[in-house]
């Protein structure tokens, strides 16, 4: 009997349009000096900071074509909250004390341009390296809806694609945080080719307040006082603040994609409603998320908010960690994707034209021990297609499957991303 070496799932796996909408390559990068340009030999299965996972390599093997690279300008009061963080500002190495004068001592929105260079300075250092081989696939940045097509019209010769966004409404917080100079920031990374906002993360910001951040596994690093503070500070009630519903206007009048990730429950009606209003589609975006019916956590979509981004053009992306997929303790986390992503299609009424991969690899979470990196995304198509050979689950179609693996994202990318050309 002959082994068939490339099994149908697999063809499909190549053959589909491969997205990541949320990771964050450049962030260990910067943070433990890691060359994107290498591989990992050996990937942890439990959390290890300095673990790379979408390195260059990896995301060839996984067969990834373009990937949201999300830049994440580290929150002040995270040094406050987590005092072990001071003491790197005293470690005698000068690559640590450097990184603390560019990450820590700026205004925000000057971090977040520092990053987005040095990760244009990686991609172009790459770029210079894998020219003369044949087995190194390219990577390059998109800072345009054309230069986005103009890469994937390569067909199996397409470099990777790296579009940026942003984690963080705090991003475009600078030395006046006046409404102005924030809408002023964010048209500036409009221009600079980001793609899309997260409004929030880890601590309220000018637009918003954030669910509670920290899984489990943080909470032993904050002095109890700390962690009370932080808690009574996290008021679940709160939408967006005045600034907050100003940059989520102009976002919809220059069509960047506005992420609802780590928003308040509040704060993300707030944006259905303007966005609604605005009569726009293929703008809102929920980029590395869970089901709140499978782990009723703020922090996950309710099944009138799947419905809602389904029904008016965007993607959910389902995040790679079981914290926030299941509420219980668990290594393994391939079931508790497909069955997020199954729940996804029930909540919107069969549909799978919304959901989307957002593993918030490289964010310091900690991946299920079955699905580690981005080399191992063909590991989630086998698994899909598992479902659609069983009489007893779901069955996806092939164009089921292309639709979760990027055809989703490639969609409201082609229809949300306002910057059609990098002119």
């Amino acid at each position: 009997m002959s082994y068939n070496t490339h099994p149908k799932w697999l063809d499909l796996h190549h053959r589909a349009a491969v997205v990541d909408i949320h990771a964050h390559p450049a962030l260990k990068a910067v943070l433990f000096q890691r060359t994107l340009i290498r591989r990992d030999r050996r990937i942890w299965p439990f959390f290890w900071p300095p673990n790379l996972r979408t390195s260059f390599p990896a995301l060839q093997a996984g067969g990834v074509d373009v990937l949201l690279s999300a830049i994440y300008a580290p929150e002040k009061p995270l040094i406050r909250d987590i005092p072990l963080l001071k003491v790197l500002r005293w470690v005698p190495f000068s690559y640590v004390r450097r990184m603390w004068r560019m990450l820590v001592e700026p205004p925000y929105v000057q971090v977040a341009n520092w990053l987005l260079d040095d990760l244009e300075n990686r991609l172009e250092a790459y770029a210079r390296e894998s020219a003369s081989s044949s087995e190194q696939r390219a990577v390059k940045l998109a800072r345009s809806l054309d230069e986005l097509e103009g890469m994937l019209a390569q067909g199996a010769a397409s470099p990777i694609a790296f579009v940026h966004s942003l984690e963080g409404g705090h991003c475009l917080q600078g030395p006046e945080d006046t409404e102005q100079e924030i809408v002023g920031n964010l048209e500036h990374f409009f221009t600079r080719g980001v793609a899309a906002l997260t409004l929030m993360h880890f601590y309220p910001n000018a637009l918003g307040m954030p669910v509670f951040p920290y899984p489990a596994y943080v909470l032993p690093l904050l002095p109890p006082r700390r962690l009370s503070r932080l808690m009574e500070a996290i008021d679940l009630a709160q939408g967006l603040t005045p600034i907050g519903r100003s940059v989520v206007q102009r976002m919809t009048e220059l069509g960047m994609l506005i992420d609802v990730s780590h928003c308040t429950p509040a704060a993300r009606r707030d944006v259905y409603q303007i966005v609604g209003q605005s009569g726009k589609s293929s703008l809102v975006v929920a980029t590395h998320v869970g089901a709140y019916a499978l782990n009723p956590s703020p922090y996950n979509l309710q099944d009138w908010e799947i419905r809602w981004i389904a029904n008016h053009g965007g993607v959910i992306g389902v995040i790679f960690m079981n914290y926030w997929l299941v509420p219980y303790q668990t290594a393994l986390g391939l079931d508790a994707i497909a069955a997020t992503m199954a729940h996804f299609v029930q909540a919107a009424g069969g549909s799978t034209e919304h959901i989307a991969i957002g593993s918030d690899f490289d964010g310091f979470t900690d991946p299920p021990d079955d699905l580690k990196d981005a080399s191992e995304l063909p590991r989630l198509t086998e698994r899909l297609f598992a479902e659609h050979a069983s009489p007893s689950r779901r069955k996806y179609t092939p164009d089921d499957l292309e639709n979760i693996l990027g055809r989703n994202a490639l969609r409201v990318l082609r229809e949300g991303w306002g910057r059609r050309s990098a002119s």
